[in-house]
C-alpha cells in the first residue's frame, strides 16, 4: 500500500506495522490515503512519519483540534492525564513502547491520546500473559491516578471514565476467561449469586491493585509529569515516544 508513493527517510514501515495490528488492507490503504492528504496539505510531495501518524490518528479517534481554545486549566488536567499514561507505560518493563503523547482533542470526543506501539516480544497472537494484562490495566489508571496526585483527589474529573469501563473489562475477562484470578472460573454464571459476587470481589482486587501501582509509580515519577505536562502544554499539543524516554532519562540522573 505504500508502492508509488515518495515516503520521507524519517519513515518506518515496520513500526507502521506494530501501530496497526489487525488492520486490513482495506483499512491499511486508507491510512496511506489519508497520509497523502496530510502530505498535499503542507505542500510537500514526500510523505513524512508525522503524516502518516496524524492520519493514523484521525482514523482510528478522529480529527484533531488544536487545544488553544480550551480553558487552560482544563488543558492542563488533560496534559496531567495524559502524561500519568505515558510515563506509567513507559517505566513498566512489561508493558508496550509509547510513541506519541498528544493533548488535541479529537472530534470523536476524546480529549486527547497516548499511544503506544504493540512490542511482538511481549504478546503473540493474543496469548498476553498475566504481568502483560496487570500492566495494562495500571497505564489505564495512570491518568487518574496523575490526575489525584498532581491536583488533588477531590478534583478529580469524569475524564477517566472510559479508561475505568475498559480497565474493569481487560479485568473481568482475566478473572471469567482466563482464570487469572485466585481460582479458576469457566463462566459467570448469572444465576449464581455467589459466584457473581466472587468474581467481582476478584476483579475488584486486580483493578484496586493496578490503581495502587500506578499511584505509586505517578508519586516516584512526579518530576518527570511535571517536565512532560509542560512539554505537552509549551508545544504544538504533541511530543513523540522519544521525548518521553528522554525526559524520564533526565529526570532520574
Amino acid at each position: 500500500h505504500s508502492k508509488n508513493r515518495h515516503l520521507h527517510s524519517d519513515v518506518d514501515l515496520a513500526l507502521v506495522a506494530r501501530q496497526t495490528p489487525g488492520f486490513s488492507g482495506a483499512q491499511l490503504s486508507n491510512l496511506m490515503n489519508e497520509a497523502a492528504i496530510r502530505t498535499m496539505c503542507r505542500r510537500d510531495v514526500s510523505t513524512t512519519m508525522n503524516d502518516i501518524n496524524d492520519a493514523l490518528e484521525r482514523v482510528t479517534v478522529g480529527l484533531s483540534r488544536t487545544s488553544h481554545n480550551i480553558p487552560s486549566d482544563v488543558r492542563e488536567r488533560i496534559a496531567i492525564h495524559e502524561a500519568g499514561h505515558a510515563v506509567v507505560g513507559s517505566v513498566l518493563d512489561t508493558f508496550d513502547d509509547v510513541v506519541r503523547v498528544t493533548i488535541a482533542p479529537r472530534t470523536s470526543g476524546a480529549g486527547g491520546l497516548t499511544a503506544f506501539v504493540t512490542n511482538e516480544s511481549r504478546g503473540t497472537e493474543g496469548l498476553f500473559t498475566h504481568d502483560y494484562l496487570s500492566a495494562k490495566l495500571c497505564v489505564l489508571l495512570a491518568g487518574r491516578a496523575a490526575e489525584a496526585y498532581m491536583l488533588g483527589r477531590e478534583t478529580i474529573s469524569v475524564g477517566s471514565g472510559n479508561d475505568i469501563q475498559r480497565a474493569k473489562s481487560i479485568a473481568e475477562q482475566m478473572v471469567v476467561e482466563w482464570g487469572m484470578g485466585s481460582g479458576l472460573f469457566p463462566s459467570r454464571d448469572a444465576r449464581d449469586a455467589v459466584m457473581r459476587d466472587r468474581v467481582d470481589r476478584e476483579m475488584e482486587a486486580l483493578v484496586d491493585d493496578a490503581y495502587t501501582s500506578a499511584l505509586s509509580i505517578v508519586g516516584s515519577r512526579r518530576s518527570a509529569i511535571l517536565t512532560l505536562t509542560r512539554h505537552l502544554l509549551d508545544t504544538s499539543d504533541t511530543v513523540d515516544g522519544d521525548t518521553v524516554r528522554r525526559i524520564l532519562r533526565d529526570a532520574s540522573s
